[in-house]
């Protein structure tokens, strides 16, 4: 039997679910009562008690961004553990969905030519519809029901490692889905020549901004640059945003602001919606899947228009754009990589602070790490000339030097 989905939410990120899923979604929970008892596509929204008594045995796929961690304690209260965060599925929901085969490469990802089927992942579901709409379940060599922790004779921790691998495999033969041809324009169209990477860690300055200004250089900059535009003419060349909260908290900026180039991830594109409008001219979108595991580096993207790997920092985009423009030295500004929970001074702003406070600085170090290995095997330099901060994995210049 197919295994179907009940997806919590009909807002955007609902809808968005519900059509890449199609016939996959059984019911629609929602917690505001005037959609109860009514329907979307034909698909019934429900409450939450009435989920419990007809639907309990389907997984939940939880659209709402900012309350994932609310709903999903709901949810355990009441017993139901297959839980799934559609920001984190999305892209690979869409790797099932979408008209391309994956009949080509599907048994790559198999062990002993067996197909591992855990359905606690979102990727074992996919995998057990496929594999059941093809007729091909013989290919399965285990079908976990109702595997826990605790289990002793399951490897989970194994298994989550082999569905880490899946996942990675699948996401780059999907290149040519979100390959954008309009990003070539950029290859190595600054190639020779030095940028800097202006972030808004705490010890960016608005003087610094100003000599940026002064010597013309190169620069790019991300999220809540803008808060520092009233105090200075300094504006960047080429700005980026990729996370869904730094879209929404600066959408006006991006959209109204007409200096510098834009790239906006898929992800941050669906929030900014600008998508129904004629497309800004001065905006590009791009892809960014993340498949980075904690303590191992992610890869580093040689071609930025068919996308990058996310690395716990947009920084770490940047510098795979950066790349690809062609820049041989990079200089890190405001990245001071020192994060405190709860702290009102990890940025430049307070106002950027308010909604950013989701950090890992070990996954940054990984992909930093990254960078460093990539850049330096091409021979591309990459400085910080940040004040301060924690970030000790590139050669360390000072700031105020590279203009005497």
């Amino acid at each position: 039997m197919e295994i179907k989905f009940a997806v919590w939410g009909v807002g955007v990120r609902g809808k968005n679910a519900i059509r890449d899923l199609g016939n996959k979604v059984i019911c629609i929970i929602e917690s505001n009562e005037k959609f109860h008892d009514t329907y979307y596509n034909n698909i019934p929204i429900v409450s939450f008690d009435k989920y419990i008594s007809l639907y309990a045995g389907y997984p939940v796929i939880i659209t709402p961004f900012g309350c994932e961690n609310e709903i999903r304690h709901i949810l355990m209260e009441k017993g139901i553990s297959n839980i799934f965060n559609y920001y984190d599925c999305q892209d690979l929901i869409k790797a099932f969905c979408i008209k391309k085969p994956i009949d080509d490469y599907i048994m790559e990802f198999s062990a002993e030519n067996k197909i591992i089927i855990y359905k606690k992942e979102i990727l074992g579901c996919l995998l057990y519809n496929y594999l059941l709409g093809k007729d091909k379940l013989e290919c399965a060599q285990i079908i976990l029901e109702q595997a826990s922790d605790e289990n002793e004779e399951l490897d989970l921790e194994a298994i989550k490692r082999l569905y880490k691998e899946y996942y990675i495999k699948i996401m780059k033969n999907l290149s040519d889905f979100y390959y954008n041809p309009q990003l070539e324009r950029f290859k190595d169209i600054h190639h020779g020549q030095r940028c800097f990477v202006v972030a808004t860690g705490p010890s960016l300055q608005i003087a610094d901004l100003d000599k940026l200004h002064k010597n013309r250089e190169i620069c790019f900059s991300i999220n809540g640059i803008f808060a520092a535009f009233d105090s200075t003419a300094w504006r960047p060349d080429y700005y980026m945003v990729a996370d869904l909260k730094a879209a929404l908290q600066w959408k006006k900026e991006i959209l109204e602001d007409e200096t510098g180039i834009k790239f906006v991830s898929v992800w941050a594109e669906s929030e900014l919606a600008y998508e129904n409008e004629k497309q800004k001219s001065n905006m590009y979108t791009w892809y960014a899947f993340n498949e980075h595991t904690e303590g191992c580096k992610p890869f580093f993207s040689e071609n930025f228009a068919r996308g990058t790997s996310l690395g716990w920092t947009i920084t770490y985009n940047v510098l795979q754009l950066a790349v690809y423009m062609g820049f041989s030295e990079i200089y890190l500004l405001g990245v001071d990589c020192n994060y405190k929970k709860g702290s009102h001074n990890n940025h430049f702003n307070e106002e950027e602070e308010m909604d950013m406070l989701n950090h890992n600085e070990e996954g940054m170090i990984w992909a930093y790490r990254a960078a460093e290995e990539y850049t330096k095997s091409h021979e591309i330099k990459i400085y910080n000339a940040t004040r301060g901060g924690m970030l000790e994995v590139f050669e360390r210049v000072d700031f105020d030097s590279l203009f005497e």
